[in-house]
């Protein structure tokens, strides 16, 4: 941001062929007004004085002559807000109003600009979107064709009505600022892309592409801040039981008829502690609403994951597992329970089975992760054989297995694909990237992290319909326990309803019951559905990779 003489504010991340413009009132609004704004990779702030006009004239005209001369083509967007003191309402259906040159105007940009206008919704009301001569503009407006006729550069104006203010105190309203800059920079980002690519020498890879590229050190003191209290602890490590083996052991001598008492790790970490620490995070300074949504999301899962661990033996904790991991739907449900009823117990998967013990994992693994050393030396992942683990998981980039650990040999190829091809080369990928928040994971990442794991295990043919009844099982569980079903009620619904073996009944009913009722199984084939819905539509698979982000993210 550089700062001129009378007030003038100018920021120009880079090269580009647009500028959006403001000129200041100088009152209660303008506050606001720059929100809207802020992030975009080039503006102006003028203040509003008589002799604005001329001044516009002196600053821009040496910019857009330089940049025209690159590009062919000069675009300028005008914001303002309605001065109708009328408009300042909680409940307005909001407006906005698109101004064009009565000549040479960009008729594809508009067309855009007024597309993406109409898809804002403020309690579910559709805005009302004009559009109109800059002629019809307010006196005060009225310079800019006198200015911009001089400059040779394309004009549009867009005046939005101040429904995010409070009429009576002038105060903003955070939450509906918040959404409409983040709804309004990606309708000026696709509209000027439109500009870019039709009156330009151009040609950008994509509308987001046309962001700010350079952050204010803030950010990156808040992504390195968010980042280190969620590797204060691990929630996986923490819900899940210690004494699994032991609680099978004891759940066989009592005739399958006694709940199992699981044990938990003490918290390494001071709940109220932790939360006072996250919530010190001011995310006000991030301008760019995309990354304040991301930054934001992130404080809150993180905080809801806290709050469960706090809550761990009690009903309170599948609420907040809820939360964390979204609602089981029914169409999620009818597809598991298909699954289950489409698929029965074959004779050929239960006979005949030849097992890797943990030591035998290990040494497999560590060969994967030499494969993947040769193509990045970096990758430092570490293999750990531990008593206390239940199965197989992977925390910040480095592998654990149980000691009791067994897996079947045909499954070894596909756990290779999921646990080391997945989940550490993802971590691995992340720690090229600028931003610690991708290693340790973006909101919501775990979705599409199972779902590209699951994808892996069939790319690689580990996906068999022993595989496809386990992960719908698990939403069959996650089910039924929501609704009211006690441990011993799962495992017999596993065992005599789908024909599980007691044993992987019992494995299925302690994920989903553990530590209170634990719902995060359930996005394994969420994750793989909606995985397969985006690659219908996408043939890019390599963005995937390059750390954990969630689909709605990418």
């Amino acid at each position: 941001m550089q700062k001129l003489p009378g007030g003038i504010k100018i920021h120009i991340d880079r090269k580009l062929p647009f500028l959006i413009l403001y000129r200041s009132r100088g009152d209660y609004r303008d506050k606001a007004a720059v929100r809207l704004f802020r992030s975009e990779a080039s503006y102006c702030i003028f203040q509003n004085q008589s002799d604005s006009s001329r001044d516009i004239k002196i600053i821009l005209q040496p910019i857009i002559a330089y940049l025209t001369d690159d590009f062919g083509s000069f675009l300028i967007i005008e914001i303002t807000l309605s001065k109708d003191e009328s408009s300042i309402a909680e409940n307005e259906i909001p407006s906005f109003k698109i101004f064009s040159s009565h000549t040479n105007t960009p008729e594809v940009v508009i067309d855009t600009l007024e597309k993406e206008l109409k898809k804002y919704r403020h309690n579910k009301i559709e805005p009302e979107v004009s559009i109109l001569n800059m002629d019809h503009k307010e006196n005060d407006s009225s310079f800019i064709n006198k200015a911009f006729n001089e400059l040779e550069c394309f004009v549009i104006g867009i005046e939005v009505s101040p429904f995010f203010i409070d009429k009576e105190t002038g105060d903003i309203y955070p939450l509906l600022i918040r959404r409409l800059a983040r709804f309004l920079s990606r309708a000026l980002r696709r509209s000027i892309y439109q500009f870019i690519q039709n009156y330009t020498s151009q040609r950008p890879g994509n509308y987001q592409s046309l962001g700010k590229r350079s952050f204010v050190k803030a950010v990156w003191d808040i992504d390195k801040r968010i980042a280190h209290i969620g590797s204060l602890f691990d929630p996986l490590f923490l819900i899940t039981p210690y004494n699994v083996d032991e609680a099978w052991q004891k759940f066989i001598k009592s005739g399958f008829s006694q709940k199992p008492v699981f044990r938990y790790r003490p918290l390494p970490v001071e709940p109220a502690r932790l939360k006072r620490d996250l919530f010190k995070i001011d995310l006000d300074v991030i301008e760019d609403p995309v990354l304040f949504r991301i930054f934001s999301e992130k404080q809150i899962e993180l905080d809801r994951q806290i709050s469960m661990l706090q809550d761990r033996g009690t009903k309170k904790f599948l609420y907040g597992s809820l939360q964390v991991y979204g609602e089981l739907t029914n169409s999620l449900y009818e597809l598991s329970r298909d699954l289950l009823q489409k698929f029965s117990v074959s004779e050929k998967e239960n006979t005949g089975k030849k097992y890797c013990n943990a030591t035998q994992i290990s040494t497999i693994v560590q060969n994967e992760l030499e494969y993947y050393r040769k193509l990045n030396p970096e990758i430092k992942a570490k293999v750990f054989i531990k008593d206390d683990i239940a199965g197989i998981l992977v925390s910040q980039g480095d592998l654990y297995i149980g000691s009791n650990t067994k897996v079947k040999k045909s499954r070894i190829k596909s756990l290779m694909s999921h646990e080391v091809g997945t989940h550490i080369i993802t971590y691995y990928n992340a720690l090229a990237q600028p931003f610690m928040l991708i290693r340790s994971g973006f909101a919501g990442y775990e979705e599409l992290q199972e779902g590209i794991a699951i994808l892996s295990e069939l790319l690689t043919g580990g996906l068999t319909t022993e595989r496809l009844r386990t992960l719908a099982a698990r939403v069959i569980t996650a089910k039924m326990m929501k609704e009211g079903a006690e441990f011993i009620d799962a495992f017999r619904h596993l065992n005599e309803e789908y024909g599980f073996s007691t044993y992987s009944a019992f494995m299925i009913s302690m994920r989903i019951f553990r530590s209170g009722g634990f719902t995060k199984d359930i996005i394994y084939m969420k994750g793989f559905i909606k995985l397969l819905d985006y690659l219908a539509h996408s043939e890019r698979l390599e963005h995937l990779f390059y750390g954990k982000v969630s689909l709605e993210q990418l």
